[in-house]
C-alpha cells in the first residue's frame, strides 16, 4: 500500500491510501487539539465499511493525530487504518444476515443477499446451513405477501439443497430441516395470488406453484406434473398444470413426478365465506431436506440392503388446512432416480413425510398410503388418503451399493 502526505499548516497532513478495493481513501487533515490540552484526535472519512467485511459498520479509514506543538504533527503510524479488513466467509455473512431483525422494509433485501451468498454452497458448513434456515424462518415470520419474498425463500432453500450431503446429514438430529420446509409451506400460503394470476418459481432443486381457483374450475379435479427425468434438475417448461383426467392420462407415461387431486377433495376444503380455494404445489428434486434419523439408523444396522427415497419429493396443500381420511384418494406417480434400486412394487413403499414423528425431526410413514404397482418406464403409482409431502421408499441391495 503506498501513501502520500499533503502539507497543511497547523494540522496533521491529509493521509491518502491508494490501494483500496473501495476507491481512494484518505484521513482528512486533522487538528491536534487545544493549546492547553495537547493530545490525540481521531479522524475518519464519511462512510462505513461494507457489511460483508471484517470491519463492517466501522469507518473505512481512521487514525490518531499526535503532536507536541513544537514540530509538525502527524498521524501515529500504528493508529492508521486504511482497510475494511478481509471479506467475511460465507458462513460469517449468513450468520450476520440471520442476526438482522427483519421487517416488511428489509426482508426482501436480506433474502436477496442470502440467496446470492448461499450460491457458494460448497463453502457452507453446518453453522452456515443453520444460519440460512434461520434467515428463511425469520423472513416467513414477517408474513409478507410479496412474490419477491417468496422468491427469496425459495432461492435460499434451493441453494441449501446444494450443500455437501455429509453436512446436511449432520443436521438431521435437529429440527432445522423440518423448520425450513414448513416455513416454505407457510410462505406459499402467504404469497399474493389471484384468480388467473398464479405464483410460480422454478429453480434447479425446488419449484413451487400457487393457484387461487374457484369451485367451478375444480369439477374435474386438479393436478400438476413434472415431465422430465427424475435424475435431472427441475425445468420450467416441464412443469404443467393438469385440469382434467385426460391430461393426467396423457402425461402419466412421461412423468417424473405427478399428482392429481380429485374434485371431492376441494369440497372438503371449501371455505363457506369464499368461492376461491388456494392450492399449492412444490417439487423437491431430491429428498435431501427430508432426512429420517430412524431410517438412517435402520440402514446402519442392515448388512444386506438399504432403504432410501429414490424419487423426487412432491408437496401439495389445499385450502391451507389439514386434509386426512379422504374417501377418494390422492393419486401420485413417481419415476425412480437411480437404477441401483429394485424396480418392483414388492420392494417399494409409497410414503409421506410425518413432521411430528421422531420428536419433531420428522420421518417417512406409509400410513394412509398404498402402492398401486409399477407402470411404464419404471414409474411407481401411489394412492394416499391425505395431503402432505409424498415420495417412494425403495430397496437397494448393498452389493450394488458397493
Amino acid at each position: 500500500m503506498s501513501c502520500h502526505y499533503f502539507n497543511t499548516t497547523g494540522l496533521c497532513d491529509r493521509y491518502v491510501c491508494d490501494a483500496s478495493p473501495h476507491g481512494t481513501l484518505y484521513i482528512p487533515a486533522t487538528l491536534v487539539g487545544g493549546h492547553t490540552n495537547p493530545g490525540n484526535v481521531e479522524a475518519s472519512v464519511t462512510g462505513e465499511c461494507p457489511w460483508y467485511t471484517f470491519n463492517s459498520d466501522k469507518p473505512m479509514v481512521s487514525g490518531f493525530c499526535d503532536g507536541d506543538y513544537l514540530s509538525q504533527p502527524h498521524f501515529l503510524h500504528d493508529s492508521i487504518i486504511c482497510t475494511c479488513g478481509r471479506n467475511l466467509t460465507v458462513d460469517e455473512q449468513l450468520k450476520k444476515l440471520a442476526e438482522i431483525a427483519l421487517t416488511m422494509d428489509n426482508v426482501q433485501s436480506v433474502l436477496d443477499n442470502a440467496t446470492s451468498i448461499s450460491e457458494r454452497s460448497q463453502n457452507i458448513s453446518v453453522d452456515g446451513v443453520h444460519s440460512a434456515i434461520d434467515i428463511i424462518v425469520n423472513a416467513v415470520d414477517v408474513q409478507s405477501p410479496e412474490p419477491m419474498v417468496a422468491n427469496g425463500v425459495i432461492g435460499v432453500l434451493n441453494n441449501v439443497m446444494d450443500v455437501n450431503p455429509e453436512i446436511l446429514e449432520d443436521i438431521v438430529y435437529t429440527n432445522a430441516l423440518n423448520d425450513a420446509t414448513l416455513a416454505l409451506e407457510t410462505q406459499l400460503q402467504n404469497v399474493q395470488v389471484s384468480e388467473g394470476d398464479p405464483y410460480r418459481n422454478v429453480r434447479a432443486n425446488l419449484a413451487a406453484e400457487v393457484h387461487e381457483v374457484s369451485g367451478s374450475e375444480l369439477q374435474n379435479g386438479l393436478g400438476i406434473v413434472s415431465a422430465g427425468a427424475a435424475a435431472e434438475a427441475l425445468i420450467d417448461e416441464n412443469i404443467v398444470l393438469l385440469d382434467s383426467q385426460q391430461l393426467v392420462d396423457e402425461f402419466r407415461p412421461e412423468a417424473d413426478t405427478l399428482i392429481f387431486i380429485p374434485a371431492s377433495v376441494f369440497d372438503t376444503a371449501k371455505d363457506t365465506e369464499s368461492e376461491m380455494i388456494r392450492v399449492t404445489f412444490a417439487f423437491f428434486s431430491t429428498p435431501v431436506l427430508f432426512k429420517s434419523v430412524s431410517l438412517a439408523e435402520s440402514n446402519s444396522n442392515n448388512q444386506d440392503y438399504q432403504r432410501d427415497i429414490n424419487t423426487r419429493v412432491l408437496s401439495c396443500t389445499v385450502g391451507g388446512i389439514r386434509i386426512i381420511n379422504l374417501e377418494e384418494p390422492i393419486r401420485t406417480v413417481f419415476q425412480r432416480v437411480s437404477s441401483d434400486y429394485f424396480n418392483t412394487a414388492n420392494n417399494s413403499a409409497c410414503v409421506y413425510w410425518d413432521y411430528e414423528a421422531d420428536s419433531g425431526r420428522g420421518n417417512w410413514s406409509t400410513e394412509g398410503c398404498r402402492t398401486i404397482g409399477e407402470i411404464q418406464n419404471g414409474r411407481q403409482e401411489c394412492e394416499c388418503d391425505h395431503l402432505t409431502n409424498f415420495a417412494v421408499l425403495m430397496v437397494r441391495p448393498l452389493l450394488v451399493a458397493k
